[in-house]
């Protein structure tokens, strides 16, 4: 009797064209899963498609056949099977009701036939309005139907949602806004809704067209009833410079989001009286009463810091992703981009001083807050070694307090963006006080921050001042920290058991590092002053001259080193000591003692996190220490009295043993032509075993040297030369006349003064 009743209600219902299933169950909706349309009546006429003309459309292609031996003799199925489904929407539906009478095996044929025949968009997108979404996920999760059960509901949710953002579909359902069937506009509100961004986007962009104000209404309408969806969208047209921006605000007031808010402050601080009204109306509307204009400014100065601060967290999806939208003036639409969390804040932080500062256009502090937020978001955005493209409209003092502001707030891409505006302007008195400190921007070079001190002496470099100035000492500095770097990424271990200093050092290597090791404090802190490229150092706890809380002391003080992440290395015992001393160090981590490479990889994992995404990788080290060794080239040949390039000399001598370093710091070398300069290019020249190329640069180097400074080596020094050429018989051409070469030059002077001793000549001997 029970089968009985059911057979008779599946007859009955296959019969009708069905909507079935408006209700779902809504704790077995996925939180992506695309809306349902209500399914409690037919679309009615006019409705952006019909579902009849859908049913009647055959099935595309060859389909499976279908064994009828296997479905039983159970009446309810074998109604199902006489109805002899084709379309894709029949299909479903038999295989459905099948699944709903628990006979899962029998409606596997009837799904295979379903997915081989090639539903399109329309077709999965009736099929979810009459099933709902929760159902067909519960289908889905049906063990009988294998992957193939999965595989449709996919296919369902997929197509449906690619035909609801379907631009002709939206379209459609933009004009069906305005039908007087109130069904068909219900409808046409459920197909917006499941398109979500997309139907923002095409919603403003209508609500931006002068030819469709008579859609207009409607259109603002949807905007409301999508609610947060909306949101994103309406906040960017409110900075659009007509009616547009009028109705996003009407429309945010409306939804009554209160994160809407800040979006609001802006135009109810402003000059302009139309868009002040709307959007103290708006505000009075969310929050209940209406800001005067001294109080929107307050609130949107407190707001542009806060984000300017990173004190707000905005919601992500992804790793720290935001989206953002933003109104494009030429095309008349908004548009959404995805942004890291905190470029996003900086994004939101610099319109909102923007506006701020358009609101008040006689305060300097506003003025400034706008600069130093513009320039934070460019230089996220762009790239913190990227080029300045536009230079705020302001004059170099405001730049100059701009840059103080940005360096005491710690707002590093903020500093960075600023001393190249201090550049573009090419004003060298900043550099100059009256009272004799150092200025901002000289003292900038000395920051903690690579990429802060870089983009000073950059800066610098560009005004090239020609007197003088408190804090040039430190640009030296600078750039001799700058040009010590090869690109390469070297770590640091000083521990005072040389064994297993040398055995950790190896295990750094074997993660990727040039490992190098120390076993006394003092020892390790001259070698991480000589390179750019260490990128941590792992300190055990035991070492000794200095010991560890004043090595540590030392190395954050130094700003070379003030940033570079430590790993403390803690024996049996004294991992607890090791992390109270940790704890009164920035960037400083305690770790039991490693034993293999795979534990170091780990501790190196956390201890290179903490340079967070903006610390400078070493293709950017290598270019910046291209530029510095071209500026030391550039200030060496120039008689100038502002830099003592002679601080400079044991990292040049140095950088000539490296080969991508070695034909630059020559060139420095032969212009400050000093005795340590000069014996570093005739002995890099002298070795055999050296490149040719660098050989021959080190002597050309020596040769432009000595006309301008003269010999500056001694005579046991000269002598060796000739014992080295001598030697050299067995040794190939090209070393031979590198050799002879410098001889040449030591006895060029000689010879111009005509006072020169007759060497032997030249012969097969070599003797000279």
């Amino acid at each position: 009797m029970i089968r009985f009743l059911a057979y008779s209600l599946l007859v009955t219902a296959f019969a009708l064209v069905p909507t079935v299933y408006a209700q779902d169950a809504a704790e077995d909706l996925p939180a992506d899963a695309p809306a349902d349309p209500p399914a409690d009546a037919p679309a009615a006429e006019g409705a952006p498609f019909e579902a009849a003309a859908s049913e009647a459309a055959p099935a595309a292609g060859e389909l499976p056949p279908i064994d009828a031996a296997k479905l039983g003799d159970d009446p309810a199925v074998q109604a199902l099977v006489d109805s002899k489904p084709t379309t894709p929407i029949e299909l479903f539906r038999v295989t459905y009701l099948l699944v709903e009478l628990g006979r899962a095996d029998a409606a596997g044929p009837f799904l295979k036939r379903f997915l081989a025949s090639n539903p399109t968009p329309r077709d999965l997108t009736l099929i979810l309005r009459e099933h709902g979404s929760g159902r067909l996920w519960r289908m889905a999760r049906v063990e009988a139907l294998g992957a193939d059960g999965k595989k449709a509901i996919d296919l369902v949710l997929d197509g449906a949602r690619a035909f609801a953002r379907d631009p002709q579909q939206l379209a459609r359902s933009i004009e069906a806004l305005g039908h007087p069937a109130a069904e068909v506009r219900r409808q046409a509100m459920h197909d917006l809704a499941a398109a979500e961004n997309d139907a923002v986007a095409l919603l403003i962009a209508t609500l931006a067209d002068e030819t469709q104000k008579q859609r207009h209404a409607g259109v603002r309408d949807a905007l409301v009833a999508l609610g947060q969806t909306s949101v994103p969208g309406l906040a960017a047209a409110v900075t659009a410079d007509d009616a547009v921006a009028l109705a996003a605000i009407d429309c945010l007031g409306r939804i009554g989001d209160g994160g809407a808010m800040i979006y609001l402050f802006g135009p109810a601080a402003g000059h302009d009286a139309a868009r002040r009204t709307a959007a103290t109306a708006a505000l009075k509307r969310i929050a209940g009463r209406e800001p005067t204009p001294a109080d929107a400014r307050s609130l949107l100065a407190a707001e542009a810091k806060a984000h300017l601060a990173r004190k707000v967290r905005l919601p992500t999806h992804g790793t720290d992703q935001v989206t953002l939208w933003s109104w494009d003036a030429a095309k008349r639409q908004v548009a959404p981009q995805t942004y890291h969390h905190d470029d996003a804040l900086a994004v939101i932080a610099a319109r909102l001083a923007r506006e701020l500062a358009a609101a008040d256009p006689a305060n300097a502090e506003y003025r400034r807050l706008s600069i130093l937020a513009t320039l934070e978001m460019t230089k996220l955005i762009a790239g913190l070694d990227a080029p300045l493209e536009t230079a705020p409209q302001a004059d170099a003092a405001t730049l100059d307090v701009v840059l103080a502001d940005a360096l005491a707030q710690r707002r590093i891409a903020a500093a960075i963006g600023a001393c190249q505006a201090l550049a573009k302007s090419g004003d060298a008195t900043l550099l100059h006080r009256p009272d004799g400190r150092t200025s901002t921007l000289a003292s900038a070079a000395r920051d903690v921050d690579r990429q802060v001190r870089f983009a000073a002496v950059s800066a610098i470099m560009e005004i090239a001042p020609d007197k003088p100035y408190a804090g040039s000492s430190s640009v030296v500095e600078a750039l001799c920290y700058f040009a010590a770097s090869d690109g390469r990424s070297r770590a640091l271990v000083v521990d005072p058991h040389g064994y297993r200093a040398q055995t950790l050092a190896a295990f750094t290597e074997a993660i990727g590092f040039d490992g190098e090791s120390a076993i006394l404090g003092r020892g390790g802190r001259l070698m991480l002053n000589r390179s750019a490229d260490y990128e941590f150092v792992l300190v055990d706890l035991g070492v000794d001259h200095p010991r560890v809380y004043d090595l540590l002391g030392e190395l954050r003080r130094d700003p070379r080193t003030a940033r570079l992440p430590i790993g403390l290395m803690a024996g049996d015992g004294e991992l607890a000591r090791a992390k109270r001393l940790a704890a009164a160090f920035t960037r400083t981590i305690a770790f039991p003692q490693a034993t293999d490479a795979e534990t170091i990889e780990k501790q190196a994992g956390h201890l290179l996190a903490l340079q967070g995404r903006l610390a400078a990788s070493p293709d950017v080290r290598e270019r910046q220490a291209e530029l510095a060794l071209a500026w030391l080239a550039k200030l060496s040949t120039q008689d100038q009295a502002v830099y003592d390039l002679r601080r400079c000399e044991s990292m040049l001598v140095a950088a000539i043993q490296s080969p991508n370093r070695s034909a630059a710091a020559a060139e420095c070398l032969a212009n400050l032509g000093t005795h340590t300069a000069q014996l570093a290019l005739v002995d890099l020249a002298s070795q055999a075993s050296r490149p040719i190329a660098m050989r021959e640069s080190a002597a050309a180097a020596f040769a432009k040297s000595v006309p301008r400074r003269g010999i500056q080596l001694t005579s046991h020094e000269i002598l060796r030369q000739y014992d080295r050429y001598n030697a050299s018989r067995d040794l190939n051409a090209a070393t031979q006349k590198v050799l002879s070469s410098i001889l040449d030059t030591i006895e060029t002077p000689t010879k111009a003064a005509a006072k020169k001793p007759q060497p032997q000549a030249k012969a097969a001997s070599l003797e000279r």
